[in-house]
């Protein structure tokens, strides 16, 4: 094997191989590359796989070892490429294999995608999936400002994370559950258990339920959300923050 055909340091021939398969989408090739031996540690036959929009291939490799959650040359994510290169699908099921929206470096951003490609429907996925818009553009512009003044009607209505629709899949339901009935140590347990795990601490307003529901946990609860991200600045249907809510229960007004 020529020097300029390794792979990130492999001695491997067929990793080589294997990286040419993924780049043509010939998932038989690389399947039967893998079985041979081929050993995709480098994430960027994950990088290329969604490149090129193939869901099994992603798949092989995921299940062959390759890391979800790694930065490429260029600070991309996998997850980033496929919301860049608007694989839906891709994305979804990255996210189910547990890709973190979160990750990423400040200018690499899934909320500049969403508000630059003026798509309201991927911008309602991902901030239900954990992105935030509390941040700024690259060019330094606040992101809600950006969406503001995007000429699309669907954007202009984006004035906070908890006005946009909510999808409640069965984990959601269970983890809402647990922040309403955290007055029990064990319901308080499982609420950090879901936040380790990468549940999202923005999801149908926790905070203000947190909050609004004094009893002996409270403040451990609203220390526990803060500490794994949750917005302080975030908006319910009331137009109140946590913070409104907070100063109402004390001056009762």
């Amino acid at each position: 094997m020529k020097q300029q055909e390794k792979i990130y340091g492999s001695d491997n021939p067929l990793d080589f191989d294997l990286l040419k398969a993924v780049k043509k989408n010939q998932w038989y090739l690389v399947k039967y590359l893998l079985e041979k031996g081929a050993s995709p540690k480098s994430c960027q036959y994950l990088y290329d796989a969604v490149r090129f929009g193939s869901r099994d291939i992603c798949d092989l490799l995921i299940k062959n070892g390759v890391e979800i959650d790694t930065f490429n040359e260029a600070d991309e994510t996998p997850l980033y490429i496929a919301v860049k290169t608007r694989k839906k699908s891709l994305f979804e099921y990255l996210l189910e294999r547990g890709a973190n929206p979160r990750l990423c470096k400040p200018n690499k951003r899934l909320v500049d995608i969403a508000i630059n490609q003026k798509n309201f429907h991927l911008m309602q996925y991902i901030l239900h999936n954990g992105a935030s818009l509390s941040c700024n553009l690259d060019n330094n512009e606040p992101a809600l400002s950006a969406a503001k003044k995007r000429k699309t009607s669907d954007l202009c209505e984006l004035p906070t994370i908890a006005n946009l629709p909510v999808f409640h899949t069965d984990q959601d339901k269970l983890f809402l559950e647990a922040v309403k009935t955290s007055m029990f140590p064990q319901k308080l347990k499982e609420v950090k258990e879901y936040l380790k795990k990468g549940k999202n601490p923005n999801c149908d307003y926790c905070l203000h339920l947190a909050v609004l529901n004094k009893h002996d946990y409270q403040t451990e609860l609203v220390d526990m959300l803060i500490k794994y991200g949750a917005d302080l600045n975030t908006l319910n249907r009331e137009k109140e923050t946590p913070l409104d809510i907070a100063l109402k229960k004390i001056y009762r007004f």
